[in-house]
């Protein structure tokens, strides 16, 4: 009967990670906040495939998973600051923060760097061959 043994390796960070996440407050004349939270060393991987299998048609993570890997990732400590942070009318963390700091925690936990968001406008047009073959029959016109 085949067998195999899927060994387990010693966690790669051996700190904890320390992010930092600014909070908008709706009056203008309050200084905006700035708020410090500990995110555990490692994760399981079985949280990540979680996360993996929360994503849209895109490949981009929903909202939720998002949110689910920040939450479950936080130090128990912080959990539950984050939670009424990233919930919080006043002040707020925009959007586009949260989005952020998801691609760059699950950067941290997969070691594979995630693509930047694009600036670029849902209606633009690709300039670009999709493939080598297209590629070389343009690069012979130029």
């Amino acid at each position: 009967m085949p067998s195999r043994h899927f060994g387990a390796t010693r966690p790669r960070k051996a700190e904890p990670l320390t992010i930092t996440i600014d909070a908008i407050p709706l009056d203008d004349s309050k200084e905006v906040e700035s708020n410090v939270f500990t995110f555990m060393p490692e994760i399981p991987g079985g949280l990540l495939m979680e996360v993996a299998a929360m994503t849209g048609a895109n490949g981009e993570p929903t909202p939720g998973g998002a949110l689910y890997l920040l939450e479950s990732a936080v130090h128990p400590e912080d959990h539950g600051r984050l939670v009424n942070l990233l919930k919080s009318k006043d002040p707020y963390v925009p959007t586009e923060t949260i989005d952020d700091l998801f691609r760059w925690v699950n950067e941290q936990y997969t070691v594979r760097p995630t693509a930047t968001r694009s600036g670029s406008s849902a209606g633009e047009r690709r300039t670009h061959p999709m493939s080598m073959a297209a590629g070389s029959e343009r690069m012979t016109d130029q």
